[in-house]
This record gives structure tokens, C-alpha cells and sequence, in this order.
């Protein structure tokens, strides 16, 4: 990859540095514009942070008065020692006074990565410690770990704690030959935390529409050794869901105001309501491939891409929240109802994390199966009547469904009958059975004048419990 001339990476730098300077952009959104953007990130970012100082200093040393962003720029590398001129470096040094260049960074985080060999000893020789999640470890010594082999490798990865924590097996913990979808996945390191749960089996659909991304994506996944991940080069939001069947998990960490992240972070109000609507935007869409489970997460500390993003999601029915709070400690909590679901952390905190927020999404019929519950617990116990039809269950399970066709109901109903504990195969008779009291059931929700409807968003719900006894014996909620 060719790197571009000086000149020309001064003037870029400097756009950059404007853009973000002017609440126009931020430093992950510019330096990603380019093929490299390792060669820029640390310059801005330093830059960006120590822009006043870096001001005054060339101001009184009257350097490069013609173009003072430009001066800026030059400033930080003739300090940085980037560019060679020990004269201005000392008129610079002595202008700064006692005034010194911030160097501040959230502390560095590694992953071991699995899926090219990586181990704990590919750790030796830096100072790290143990983190709360497995293969995570916290490094004290940074200055030459891009210099590693390993690295280079591929079998350590530079990830913050906070990047770690969707992927997480306690977490989302997708599971070996699952399908899941990454909804924003560039630059790859959650996708490629995911493969490595995964262990490189099933199949993750990542999705990215940046054509620059895309390129970052492609060449990280294959550093890593991934190789179950198909990239998509296009708007999730204009996915299909009939094209991706059998979807489990989704990963949507959309694009964010990155308040936890960016020091001199300034809010732009409009900005921050244009996201919102977005992420709520991109999360709506990702449940309609009624997934099992949907991470949402943000590095950002607004309520309105956190917990007001939860709240306008969670008035869909089909899901609700996962409490995760067991697995990172919050740093506050903003009262809403299911703040104590939730993750929300600051930057700078004891953790090194930067700041960010998780929220896990379930689906509300998976968790009834799961527990076992044969109906909600706000329902009133009701008399069993006799049925002609005989079929039978191994326990007692709720069905909430949304009847969009009659062909699935056909395939939810089959899917009952293949699981009878006598192994008796009456699927005609249970389909017959079923149809007869789901068109019942409608007939009564339509009646006009009638006020609980259970209507959302024009589709019907209809409850039907079954019951775990070998009879004929059918719970119908009223």
C-alpha cells in the first residue's frame, strides 16, 4: 500500500483536524476514510486534543502566520521529533513553558485470538494483567506492540475491554454453526471476536457500506483467520429478511455521537436526535429477522442513543430485555425502568473502559420455552373443556405468535406435532385442530366494539397454551 507524500498527508491531516474541530466529524469517521488510517489516527487525535497549545505556541513563536492550521500540524511533528529540526523543536519547548502536550490514552487492551494459534505466552515480555473476560488482557507497556510479531501475526489484537464485551459468550454467546449478522462491522474486530466463539463455524453476515470500511473489513478479517464470515457491501437497512433465513444472533453497533470515546467532545443537539433516529431505525430493522438474541451497543453516554433507544424498541412485544448487569458493573444509572438491565459506563473509569452502553434483546418466545412457562403470569387460571382432537406435548409451553399466513401457522403447527413425547405422528389432525381455533380466536378479536384487540402494528396476536397431560385437554385464554 502506498503511503502519500508528505505534503499532501499534512493537508489532509489538516482537513481532518477542521472537520472534527467544527463538530462536522470525528476522528474514527475521518481517518477511516482512508486506505491507511493507522497513518493518521494518532496525529489527529493528538492533535485535535492539544490544538489550543499547540495554537498559542506557534503564535508566539510567529511560525507559519500565513496558514496557522497548517503551523499547528508542523508544530506537533517537529515535537514529536516526526520532523528533524532541533532549532524550532527548542524555540517550541521554550514558548510551551511548563505547558506540556497531552498524552493522555485510555489504557490498552488485548485479545488473544484464538483462530490463528494465539496463546498466553504470546504475551511474555509485556507487562499485562487479567481481565474479567477470557483472552482479554490489559497491557501497561504500548510503545512497541505494533511492532510485535504476534501482532503482525494476527494472534493478539489491540481491542478496547468495552469492544469485547457484545461478543461476549456470557453475553450474546453465539453458538457453534449459528448464522448471525453484524449490522455496521467495519473495522472487524467484534466480527472477528464473534468468529472466534464461533470457532470459525456457522456463518456471520457482515454487513458494511463505506467502500473504505469495506477494504479495512476484508483485509482485517483475513489477518485474523476468519473465514465464516461473508462481508456484504451494502445497507443493512435495505437488507431483506427472506434473504438471510435462520438468523439467530445480531450484533448492531450502529455509528454513534462517540461521546465515550473523544475527549474534547462537544454535543450538537441535532446531531445527536439525527442518531437517534437512526439507531432506533437500524435496530427495528434487525428484528424483523426475529432473531433469538440482538446486542445493541454504543460508545456513547447520551440517554438518547441509550436508554431512549431501548425504551421506543422495547414497544415491540416480540422482545424484551436480558438482564446483563451480572457481567459488567455500571457506573450510573439513569432510573429508567430497566436501567438495572442494562450496561451503561463512563470513560475513565476504574475499568480503563471508554464509555458505552449494552442492552441485550430476547425474544419473548424463546424466553417463555426456555423457562417453561405455560402461560403469562398476568393471566387468570381457566377451566379446561373437552376436545375431540387427541395430540400430545412433553411439557407445557405458550405459543404468543403473530398470525401473518396461513402457511406459518401450517409450519409452527408442524413443528408442535414433530415433537410429541409419544413420537405419535398426528400432524393432519393437530394442523385441522389448531387452524380451527387460531380463525375462532380471530373471529373473536375483530368483533367490533371489542377493546383489547392485542393488535400491533395491523398483525393479530394469538395465545394458545397447550397442556402437558396425553389428553385432549386445550387452554384457550379469553
Amino acid at each position: 500500500m502506498k503511503n502519500p507524500s508528505r505534503s499532501s498527508f499534512d493537508r489532509k491531516c489538516v482537513e481532518k483536524i477542521q472537520q472534527i474541530l467544527e463538530n462536522k466529524s470525528t476522528v474514527k469517521k475521518e481517518v477511516y476514510k482512508e486506505r491507511n488510517p493507522k497513518l493518521y489516527h494518532r496525529l489527529v487525535q493528538m492533535v485535535v486534543e492539544n490544538h489550543d497549545l499547540l495554537l498559542r505556541t506557534i503564535r508566539k513563536c510567529k511560525f507559519m502566520e500565513n496558514d496557522p492550521e497548517m503551523g499547528v500540524v508542523k508544530c506537533f511533528q517537529i515535537l514529536e521529533k516526526r520532523l528533524k529540526n532541533a532549532r524550532l523543536r527548542r524555540k517550541f519547548v521554550e514558548a510551551m513553558g511548563e505547558e506540556k502536550l497531552k498524552h493522555t490514552r485510555n489504557p490498552l487492551f488485548v485479545r488473544i485470538n484464538t483462530l490463528r494459534g494465539g496463546k498466553i505466552e504470546d504475551l511474555d515480555g509485556l507487562d499485562c494483567e487479567e481481565t474479567p473476560i477470557e483472552h482479554v488482557y490489559r497491557v501497561s507497556c504500548v510503545s512497541s506492540i505494533n511492532d510485535l510479531k504476534v501482532y503482525r501475526d494476527g494472534k493478539i489484537v489491540i481491542q478496547n475491554i468495552a469492544s469485547c464485551l457484545p461478543a461476549l459468550h456470557t453475553i450474546l454467546n453465539p453458538e457453534e454453526h449459528s448464522r448471525v449478522i453484524d449490522t455496521c462491522s467495519a473495522p472487524g474486530n467484534k466480527t472477528s471476536h464473534l468468529s472466534m466463539i464461533m470457532n470459525n463455524t456457522g456463518k456471520i453476515h457482515a454487513f458494511e457500506m463505506d467502500p473504505n470500511r469495506v477494504e479495512t473489513l476484508r483485509t482485517q478479517l483475513n489477518k485474523l483467520g476468519v473465514t465464516n464470515t461473508e462481508v456484504v457491501h451494502d445497507d443493512f437497512i435495505a437488507s431483506a429478511p427472506e434473504e438471510f433465513e435462520a438468523v439467530r444472533y445480531v450484533l448492531c453497533d450502529p455509528s454513534c455521537s462517540g461521546s465515550g470515546i473523544h475527549l474534547n467532545y462537544k454535543p450538537d443537539q441535532d446531531r445527536i436526535d439525527h442518531l437517534k433516529a437512526f439507531q432506533i431505525k437500524i435496530v427495528e430493522h434487525a428484528l424483523k429477522f426475529r432473531p433469538e438474541k440482538l446486542i445493541y451497543s454504543v460508545c456513547s453516554e447520551h440517554r438518547e442513543e441509550c436508554e431512549e433507544v431501548v425504551e421506543e424498541v422495547l414497544r415491540n412485544p416480540e422482545y424484551d430485555l436480558e438482564d446483563i448487569s451480572g457481567f459488567w458493573k455500571s457506573d450510573e444509572s439513569l432510573g429508567f425502568p430497566f436501567s438495572h438491565k442494562v450496561i451503561r459506563c463512563r470513560s475513565n473509569s476504574e475499568s480503563g473502559s471508554i464509555g458505552f452502553f449494552i442492552a441485550l434483546f430476547e425474544s419473548v418466545e424463546r424466553q417463555r420455552v426456555a423457562d417453561g412457562i405455560s402461560r403469562p403470569h398476568h393471566e387468570q387460571e381457566v377451566e379446561p373443556h373437552e376436545c375431540r382432537y387427541l395430540f400430545c406435548r412433553n411439557q407445557a409451553v405458550l405459543c404468543s405468535f403473530y398470525l401473518e399466513s396461513r402457511d406459518r401457522l401450517h409450519s409452527w403447527i408442524d413443528k408442535i406435532a414433530q415433537t410429541c413425547c409419544c413420537g405419535c405422528e398426528r400432524k393432519e389432525c393437530v394442523r385441522e385442530h389448531e387452524e380451527h381455533i387460531v380463525v375462532d380466536r380471530l373471529q373473536k378479536l375483530l368483533e367490533p366494539g371489542r377493546e383489547h384487540r392485542h393488535v400491533y402494528n395491523r398483525k393479530i396476536r394469538v395465545d394458545v397454551v397447550f397442556s402437558s397431560q396425553v389428553s385432549a385437554d386445550v387452554y384457550e385464554i379469553d
